[in-house]
Order: structure tokens, then sequence, then C-alpha cells
């Protein structure tokens, strides 16, 4: 009896399936997968729109859940972990859904970086910022609606404590954001 290294010689990993050879008592029998190329997207090819759609959709998501846990936070404790949970667990998730059509940037200062490093075509960066801003605009108004009873939501607006400079908050935003785009 001979062992399964005997049995299977020859493998290459030249397709994407294999080729492999089988050894039966000293006859060579080969054979052979086919490696087909699958497209890169189920349909071959994704459109403007999909991309369009995908960033709309998953940055109301991101900015809904997350703004929203800063709004939930007020009438029940949330404590800071569970906030921080709420931003990046819904990012985790939207990344692996919608990270295969169009990149799951989700904030424009990732798509205006991903566009000057030429890691998206500049033509698609005005597209995907519209969409982002828009994305957001309704989540927030969704928000409005939803926590009427509350006086305000400022915790859905970008906004610092009175004692932080301009320069000291477009620090800490270009930081931050430099730290999650280093990890793309």
């Amino acid at each position: 009896m001979s062992s399964i290294d005997s049995n299977l010689s020859g493998f290459s990993p030249k397709n994407k399936f294999g080729e492999f050879s089988i050894m039966e008592e000293g006859t060579k029998h080969k054979h052979v997968f086919h490696s087909q190329e699958f497209p890169r997207e189920a349909s071959g090819f994704i459109s403007a729109f999909q991309k369009i759609v995908a960033e709309l959709v998953g940055t109301y998501i991101f900015i809904f859940v997350g703004c929203g846990s800063a709004l939930v936070d007020r009438e029940k404790e949330l404590t800071i972990v569970g906030i921080a949970l709420a931003w990046g667990l819904p990012l985790m998730a939207l990344i692996y859904t919608l990270g295969h059509v169009s990149g799951a940037h989700f904030n424009p200062a990732v798509t205006i970086a991903f566009g000057t490093s030429g890691r998206l075509p500049l033509v698609q960066v005005p597209m995907y910022v519209v969409c982002q801003l828009v994305g957001s605009t309704l989540a927030c108004l969704t928000l409005k609606v939803l926590f009427n009873h509350q006086n305000d939501i400022k915790p859905t607006l970008t906004q610092y404590n009175t004692p932080t400079t301009d320069l000291e908050a477009i620090t800490w935003e270009f930081l931050m954001t430099f730290i999650l785009i280093t990890k793309s």
C-alpha cells in the first residue's frame, strides 16, 4: 500500500485547481484539472451605479449606527467601549459586505487619500465623496426624526469643545484618518 505522497505527485500551482498525477502500480495516469479564471465579481464587472449605491448605503449605515449610539448613550449608558464597538463592528461588517464592490471607503478623507495615491481613479473621487455626503446627511436626518424627543442631535455633528483650536482638531482628524488608512 502506497502513501498519500506517492499517490499525489507532481502537484503544480500553475493552474488554479492544480495539476497532479496519480501513481498506480508503476503506471502513471495524469489527471489535469483545467484552470478557469473566475471574474473578480460575480457578473464580471461592477458598474459605477453599484459603486455609488454601495458607498451611499454603507456610509448611511455606518453613520446611522455610530451616531445613533451616541444619541442612545444620552438615555442609556453605553460607555465609551460600547460606543466604540458601535462604530467598529458595523464598519467591519460593511467592509466585508461591500468592500468588493466599492472598496468600502465610507469617508471622504479615505476616498481622497486613495485618489491621490492612485489606488482609486481620480474620476471616481467626486462621485464617491458626493455619495458619502448624501449617505451621512440622510443618516443624520433619520436620527433627527427618530430622536426628535431630544432637544438637539449634537452627537451627530462634527464639533469639538471650546478650548480646542481649529488646528488641533484638524491635526487629530489627520492623525486618526492616517492611522485608519495605513491599515488599508
